[in-house]
């Protein structure tokens, strides 16, 4: 997408409550195994507003099909469940909008100024700050806010005028003071992070793809369903971006002896010294050290926080706990992208019940009951119910079998678990025959990616089987 085009994207919003904008992701940046002349991806963007209430409020009336039936609880509530839930951020996704007679699929998220910046900081969900660590490409640059130091940042020296590549590194002159600040502690909390996490020689692709897979850590989805190269695909394409994002930190650290940093060649080498590494440990976020110290020692009450990263750096495994720690708190903020899917599903099954005459929406945008269904409305109703009933089951089904094939291809009886396969996938492609299509079109992304999981499963299995 050129700069133009999400300008204009931007222009369908209640652009006066945005403070600061990004879009981020493959939608964004080519990736490999990513053709995006192909395939349009979904882009993904955040707005960071400074109030979220209004911004809900004004977005309703200009995109109130943007919402699931959530909308109808208003923007007061939509901004407690922003808040209150999941990461700090409302998702709505699956969006479609049309720019100069071209059809784009979006999908947005909205966050307050104070989350992102505590999240920049402390790392509370390692979330935002987690798609922060890696390049984005900024959309909205608010006025700085006025500051008796008229020096400008330690990137201001790598900044491109080029609005194409303006996303290479975040300045004062590209974001308000507060935002700034947060943004370079955040990247500097992944470097700290990713030396830790390192050996003491190393290669610049090493250090990204590091600081790539702090955010994945914890993603079940990157065990299953997901393609297990997409850190590296999307670390390959970025070299360049990365290296400007990060150089200046590096220079630092180059200067004070903490490490050597070849640009030329990538090439990298760090002190693995106590006195380096109680360095990298005290400069960690807030969130991060406090999980790792609540771990390991056990203790949740007051304690002196310098005594416990000196006992942290005396022991020998201080990498595993850096990565216990980061992987605890990115599982917790993998309940946002869960809400993301079910906000999806809620807004295509309101539309269901309004379909079938359930509820009403009065003048004041509120949910009315309907009590008087005819009966092509019952029978909807009825669809509805079994749609419910039938997508519980299924997806219990299927996870059963799931536990059921890994636990019997582990035990390696290979008669009884050639056996079970097969009658897995003739109960599976029953289901799939007998499954009612409008249900299958109303669920469809769920069940479909779990069908090929266990039929990508069940089919390498039996091919093992087979041979042996």
């Amino acid at each position: 997408m050129s700069h133009l085009l999400f300008q204009k994207i931007l222009t369908k919003f209640p652009d006066k409550y945005i403070k600061f904008a990004f879009a981020y992701g493959s939608g964004v940046f080519k990736q490999l195994e990513n053709d995006t002349t192909k395939t349009k991806s979904m882009t993904d963007f955040v707005f960071v507003v400074d109030d979220s209430i209004k911004f809900h409020d004004e977005n309703l009336r200009l995109n109130s099909s943007h919402y699931s039936f959530l909308k109808h609880l208003g923007p007061y509530y939509l901004n407690r469940i922003q808040n209150d839930f999941g990461a700090a951020c409302f998702y709505n996704t699956l969006v479609p909008l049309k720019i100069d007679g071209e059809n784009f699929l979006i999908k947005y998220g909205i966050v307050g100024e104070e989350a992102l910046i505590r999240d920049l900081y402390d790392w509370d969900y390692l979330y935002l700050s987690g798609r922060l660590q890696k390049p984005v490409r900024i959309l909205k640059k608010p006025v700085p806010k006025p500051s008796p130091d008229t020096n400008t940042s330690t990137t201001d020296s790598q900044i491109d005028t080029n609005a194409e590549d303006i996303n290479l590194n975040y300045s004062l002159d590209s974001v308000s003071k507060s935002i700034d600040l947060a943004l370079q502690t955040n990247l500097k909390n992944a470097l700290h992070t990713a030396l830790l996490l390192l050996p003491e020689k190393f290669s610049l692709f090493d250090l990204f793809l590091c600081i790539t897979s702090l955010s994945y850590s914890g993603d079940f989805r990157m065990i299953v369903g997901e393609n297990k190269q997409k850190i590296e695909n999307i670390v390959k394409p970025q070299m360049e971006r990365f290296t400007h994002l990060y150089r200046p930190y590096l220079v630092k650290e180059s200067i004070e002896n903490r490490l050597e940093c070849n640009f030329e060649n990538g090439q990298v080498s760090q002190s693995l010294s106590q006195a380096s590494v109680y360095h990298h440990l005290s400069l960690l976020p807030k969130n991060l050290i406090q999980t790792m110290i609540n771990h390991k020692f056990k203790t949740t009450h007051y304690y002196d926080l310098e005594e416990y990263i000196y006992k942290l750096t005396n022991r020998i495994d201080y990498r595993d706990i850096v990565h216990e720690a980061a992987t605890s708190i990115v599982k917790k903020s993998i309940r946002i992208d869960v809400g993301v899917q079910m906000n999806y599903y809620l807004k295509d099954w309101f539309n269901n019940l309004k379909k079938c005459g359930l509820f009403e929406i009065n003048s004041n945008n509120y949910l009315k009951t309907n009590n008087e269904l005819d009966p092509r409305s019952k029978n909807v109703l009825q669809r509805l119910m079994l749609l419910f009933t039938s997508t519980t089951s299924f997806l219990s089904i299927n996870c059963l079998l799931l536990c059921f094939l890994t636990k019997y291809i582990s035990t390696g009886d290979k008669q009884f678990g050639l056996m079970f396969l097969l009658v897995t996938f003739v109960v599976l492609t029953c289901c799939l025959f007998f499954y009612p299509s409008y249900d299958l079109i109303s669920i469809g992304y769920i069940n479909l990616r779990i069908m090929r999981w266990i039929y990508s499963i069940t089919a390498i299995s039996i091919h093992k089987f087979v041979q042996i």
